[in-house]
């Protein structure tokens, strides 16, 4: 089979020329830098390893955030992250919801509710965690992989399912001491 002209250069711009010019340019360091023009406030240090959609000006990021792939902020109710954040892959933060208590229509209306998330220094979330309107995540938390957050999360907590339930606490003395020493990651 013969290809025309057209269908050879659609192949050479979309599969040829970008493993061509991938050694030249670092993912990473473009997806930070889109981040940075996409936020309300962006701190020092912030690593972006693969996809992210939803973020704007409500979202105010400190310093040293580590985002992997697949985050998604969505609404426009204000998200304030932490420092030294880490997330794994799939990470769903909604800061909006429908209103549908007296609403005027079934099953909501259109007015949209924007409550704020606030996630304090040192925290920690696994792979596939959704964490809802109005929550707020404690310094030092850990979210366990798949938990979907319901209700604020209580410093030093280790939580998990859904909805989230407190597993355990870290070790505080271990956490502040750590702290106090500043043997961050």
């Amino acid at each position: 089979m013969r290809l025309n002209l057209l269908q050879r250069l659609y192949i050479y711009f979309t599969e040829g020329l970008p493993t061509r010019i991938k050694k030249y340019i670092n993912y990473k360091e473009m997806q930070s830098i889109r981040m940075r023009y996409t936020v309300g406030h962006c701190g020092e240090a912030l690593t972006v390893n693969g996809k992210f959609k939803g973020f704007g000006k409500h979202v105010f990021l400190a310093d040293h955030v580590n985002f992997n792939d697949n985050v998604f902020i969505n609404g426009l109710g204000e998200v304030h992250i932490g420092r030294y954040f880490h997330t794994g892959a799939n990470l769903t933060i909604i800061s909006t919801n429908h209103n549908f208590e007296n609403a005027s229509s079934i099953p909501y209306d259109k007015i949209r509710i924007h409550k704020s998330v606030i996630i304090k220094d040192f925290v920690w979330c696994g792979n596939n965690v959704t964490i809802i309107p109005g929550i707020t995540i404690g310094e030092g938390a850990i979210i366990a992989a798949g938990a979907v957050v319901v209700k604020d999360v209580p410093d030093c907590a280790i939580v998990g399912g859904n909805p989230a339930q407190i597993i355990k606490y870290r070790n505080t003395e271990e956490f502040y001491k750590l702290k106090s020493e500043k043997k961050f990651l």
